[in-house]
């Protein structure tokens, strides 16, 4: 389970993550897919920060994935990406026509 909200602060959206629940019991590595899940739609829409404010038991495993303590906001993690918007991906198709023309003999 997973709860956030994209909240706006100086005129910049911050999607902040309230908590994340992973039952005993589930394959290993579900706590990390569900944060590269909400990284990869805070890039789709354009977010640059993500906050969450840890339990002590949890912050370890968020500084694992990237996040880092903000001295402003007392005790939030805040993860910053790079980028901002995901660029659209090439088609097959094209990856294929440029590769032959890149590697073309004359």
């Amino acid at each position: 389970m997973l709860n956030f909200n994209i909240i706006t602060v100086d005129n910049s959206k911050i999607i902040v993550i309230h908590n994340i629940c992973v039952p005993q019991g589930e394959e290993k590595g579900t706590g990390r897919k569900l944060i590269d899940c909400v990284k990869a739609l805070a890039a789709k829409l354009g977010i640059q920060k993500i906050a969450v404010l840890p339990i002590e038991t949890s912050k370890e495993f968020y500084i694992k994935q990237g996040f880092i303590e903000d001295e402003e906001l007392n005790g939030y993690l805040i993860y910053e990406l790079k980028g901002g918007k995901r660029k659209t991906r090439t088609t097959r198709r094209n990856r294929k026509k440029r590769k032959t023309r890149k590697y073309k003999r004359k």
